[in-house]
């Protein structure tokens, strides 16, 4: 070999001097060891396990018949307040039926205006000496 850089693998001549050559021994394989798949893997160290202090229990609640009669109390006092919407319920309740009338009859009624159905009732009402209206 002559020359620095004719062989760019070469550095006998940069270090300044020749390389030794290995011996054949360190040039063999070197055997690797490689841990078999059924060994156990190593255990880590865990910390010990502590048990925390049990809770301290709850005292029982004063007078639980106290609290029972009161939520029945606050029961029967919301139904006594209680709003109702809408019509007030009437003591005598009409009765809605389907009766067949002649035209000129709802005519002469409808013509009125309101309250038509309120004075037919009126008028059978007489006919029939009933007396007056029932509201």
């Amino acid at each position: 070999m002559s020359g620095i850089g004719s062989d760019p693998f070469s550095l006998d001549e940069e270090i300044g001097g020749e390389a030794e050559t290995p011996s054949p021994a360190a040039l063999r394989p070197q055997p690797v060891t490689v841990p078999s798949p059924a060994a156990p893997a190593p255990r880590i160290a865990e910390p010990p396990v502590t048990k925390a202090p049990a809770p301290k229990p709850t005292p029982p609640s004063p007078a639980p018949e106290i609290a029972a009669a009161k939520a029945e109390t606050s029961k029967r006092e919301a139904a006594k307040h209680k709003v109702r919407r809408g019509r007030p319920k009437l003591e005598n309740p009409k009765k809605q039926i389907t009766l067949r009338l002649d035209a000129d009859v709802v005519a002469h009624y409808r013509a009125t205006g309101r309250g038509w159905q309120t004075r037919i009732n009126e008028a059978l009402r007489q006919s029939s000496k009933l007396g007056g209206s029932q509201d």
